[in-house]
């Protein structure tokens, strides 16, 4: 029987849900199923959405937990290489980097995963800040990005042949049926209520929408970010008489969340926070056939496929939002067709299946990286 290869890979699985523990739990499941053992040690230092970027007692008291845990991981299991999901907010990248020493002392060449961007803008830092930054991440034996375009944030510390893209994937959903209702178009916000995601100038754009339209209705559906800001939203709603033409079901999931899909005619996602790469739940719109109209942060404009599959907009601009969106519900044919094509572009290039397959490329790439280094000139 032959023996399976071991991947170590240090990331967090939800909850919170977010793109990058998603995707973790996600690589797991796609490299089991390629005949890897993976050995997975949880970075969770966030419970919650809200808690995620804020100091406590309690992540600082983990850090020295979780250094035992990889340690214990690489020691007892001798992986043949670790897969890294690395932040970028300064705090956690810190810890990331203490983090990764301990694998290097360990003499176990690592992979980062890099879910979020900004590293290049660590050089505008000071010498010491850059020093840390640089040898972590040119000690790596590549990266993982999720877009063609996010290489170049990176590429200062991994040359361009190092590194790796493997775009986010989701299950396959074979069972929608494409339809328009007949007394009204519902268009669908879905993301956690964190105001640089965007639900603020979903509701300005709708209201804009109202004014010239009555056969429309919202969805602003998402887990609260802060009871402050969730109030702000609600309260919108109410001074602009939004309650008939808008409705907040909060933070939905299974059964509820497919059936919004399910019913839904359009998807916004107007983000402009400044982490943002991929927009995995632009993909999960594009797989129920929704035409996606979204920011052109990080990698987004490489799935949304501007005037193909959606529209890009400027997401400060609810004018811009609500412009692309009467141009759909003005023309079904063209929400119809960009609704197809953008199903048909997720089943090429963002199903589980093609993310497992473009996963299994890159651990081979690595692996051969590592037999040529092994190998005696």
């Amino acid at each position: 029987m032959k023996v399976k290869e071991k991947i170590l890979i240090v990331g967090q699985l939800p909850p919170p849900y977010h793109g990058s523990n998603v995707m973790a739990r996600t690589m797991l499941f796609a490299l089991n199923k390629k005949d890897y053992k993976t050995v997975f040690v949880d970075k969770l230092f966030a419970k919650s959405i809200d808690e995620i970027g804020k100091p406590s007692l309690r992540k600082v008291l983990r850090v020295p937990l979780l250094a035992v845990e990889i340690f214990m991981a690489c020691i007892r299991n001798r992986p043949l290489m670790c897969i890294y999901f690395i932040a970028v907010g300064k705090s956690a990248f810190v810890i990331d980097a203490f983090l990764l020493l301990l694998i290097r002392l360990c003499h176990i060449p690592y992979i980062l995963r890099f879910g979020g961007k900004g590293y290049r803008e660590f050089q505008n830092e000071n010498f010491i800040w850059k020093i840390i930054v640089s040898h972590t991440l040119s000690k790596a034996l590549g990266g993982i990005v999720l877009g063609q375009l996010m290489k170049w944030d990176v590429n200062i510390y991994i040359p361009d042949k190092r590194l790796v893209y493997v775009p986010n994937g989701i299950p396959h959903k074979r069972h929608r049926v494409y339809r328009i209702h007949k007394n009204y178009i519902q268009i669908l916000y879905l993301s956690n209520l964190v105001p640089s995601k965007g639900p603020l100038e979903f509701l300005k754009a709708a209201n804009i929408v109202i004014q010239k339209k009555n056969n429309v209705r919202f969805i602003l559906a998402g887990v609260d970010s802060s009871q402050f800001f969730t109030k702000q939203l609600r309260s919108y709603i109410v001074n602009n008489q939004l309650d008939n033409y808008v409705e907040m079901p909060g933070g939905v999931t299974g059964e509820h969340k497919q059936k919004l899909f399910t019913s839904s005619d359009i998807f916004v996602f107007p983000s402009f926070f400044k982490y943002e790469v991929f927009g995995t739940v632009n993909i999960e719109a594009m797989s129920y056939g929704l035409p996606v109209i979204s920011s052109n942060e990080g990698a987004i404009s490489e799935v949304v496929k501007d005037g193909v599959t959606g529209f890009i907009i400027d997401p400060k601009s609810p004018v811009d939002i609500a412009n692309k969106i009467l141009i759909l519900v003005d023309n079904p044919k063209l929400l119809k067709a960009m609704g197809t094509k953008g199903k048909e572009v997720f089943e090429s290039n963002y199903t589980l299946e093609a993310h497992a397959k473009n996963l299994n490329s890159a651990v081979n790439f690595y692996k051969c990286i590592l037999k040529s280094k092994r190998t005696p000139r």
